[in-house]
């Protein structure tokens, strides 16, 4: 089932993935999306000093947070990641410059900020987190080096040569491979030895766009210069490019769980890289900045833009793309979009006819023979996936009111 709806995405357009997004939140500021484990989905609002906090999406229900109606200590969020208990952690715009605003944590009642004064932790400058899930870590960057939690308690890994000076990304690869900027270079420090090895950059670090794992943990990170970026690889050899687009900077970028390197261009919209080739992504905005992009546990795609808001996708966008070849022979399915009656004409003989909605799940078989007449009226409006031996396409079923 899951391999028809994958189908879709070569079915619809060579230069265009999606079409039909919903526009969740127009309020502008939207910058980071995580999720839990539960399915939960945090948004948080932020730029510069000010935000708007938190807004939680439970799938029906969206609930707001902010320091007006809870122990949030700002509104202004930078950064925000789950734990694998279900902790929400985050830290804000004001933890760079504001000693007394930094890391806090989230259990879904209580809000916990961590001080030098209530805790061990080492400083109260930090900006950029990550989990490391097989162990349940948070690993933070700081101005005084690298700092993990576990079990309660905060370690410091003081690194020589290390400036806050362009800090502005950390990535935990595994536990001996934790990934940071800083000044003019990309470094990985290994904790248990406190080996760091840097790769020099031709840009301050700050240029950078972030770092992620697909899901091999193999590292990529975007740089911006200018209007030019391009998208690196780590290999054992070093780092090889994988992408460079010249016109536009990347405001955000993530992997969904096929290895599809997504990214955010500015004035230029979303776009995906899937076998090396890079496509628009159509249904969202192309004059914004994106600020961030994240899949949830079913797949489907939340795009946050700077000043457009928040988008999600109307289907999973996982879930449709993947499948390096499909043979698609020809038959014709008519009129499309449809209302009522479907025609399916091909010239073959003796097959059977089968449709499938857009989850995979299947909703009709019926014998075809050159020609055959689907009764589509009973069916909720939507997308459906037409299936006639090995060849697919893609039809839409509209109401009769406006066909």
């Amino acid at each position: 089932m899951k391999q028809l709806a994958i189908i879709l995405l070569l079915l619809t357009s060579s230069t265009t993935l999606f079409s039909q997004w919903q526009h969740l939140d127009p309020e502008p500021q939207s910058r980071e999306i995580c999720g839990d484990k539960n399915g939960l989905v945090y948004v948080g609002y932020g730029s510069g000093s000010v935000g708007k906090g938190i807004n939680v999406y439970d799938g029906l229900n969206t609930t707001w947070y902010d320091s007006t109606n809870s122990n949030l200590p700002s509104n202004a969020i930078r950064k925000m990641v789950c734990d694998t208990n279900g902790n929400l952690w985050v830290t804000f715009f004001g933890g760079f410059v504001n000693s007394v605003i930094n890391l806090t944590k989230f259990d879904g009642t209580n809000w916990t900020v961590f001080n030098t004064s209530n805790s061990n932790i080492p400083s109260n400058r930090v900006w950029h987190i990550d989990l490391y899930e097989p162990k349940n870590e948070i690993w933070a960057l700081s101005d005084s080096g690298i700092i993990k939690y576990h079990n309660g308690n905060f370690t410091l890994f003081k690194i020589e040569g290390y400036s806050p000076l362009y800090a502005t990304w950390l990535k935990v690869q595994d536990s001996a491979s934790i990934w940071f900027n800083y000044s003019y270079n990309i470094a990985r420090l290994n904790p248990y030895n406190m080996q760091v090895d840097t790769f020099p950059l031709s840009f301050p670090a700050n240029y950078i766009d972030g770092f992620v794992l697909d899901s091999y943990r193999s590292l990529y990170y975007g740089i911006s210069y200018g209007h030019n970026c391009d998208i690196y690889k780590y290999t054992k050899w070093g780092f090889d490019l994988v992408y460079s687009y010249s016109g536009s900077w990347m405001g955000a970028f993530n992997i969904d769980s096929n290895n599809n390197i997504w990214f955010a261009l500015s004035l230029d919209g979303l776009h995906y890289l899937h076998n090396g080739v890079d496509t628009k992504v159509t249904g969202v905005p192309d004059d914004g900045i994106g600020s961030s992009i994240f899949f949830d546990l079913e797949g489907y795609c939340w795009y946050a833009d700077r000043y457009k808001g928040l988008w999600k996708s109307d289907y999973p966008a996982t879930a449709i793309i993947g499948i390096d070849e499909i043979t698609v022979s020809e038959f014709n399915c008519f009129p499309n979009p449809c209302s009522k009656q479907l025609n399916v004409t091909s010239g073959d003989r003796g097959s059977l006819v089968e449709i499938f909605d857009i989850s995979g799940k299947h909703v009709l078989s019926k014998n075809f023979n050159y020609r055959t007449e689907i009764d589509m009226y009973e069916y909720i409006d939507g997308l459906y996936i037409i299936r006639l031996n090995n060849s697919t396409k893609l039809i839409s079923k509209i109401d009769a009111s406006v066909y």
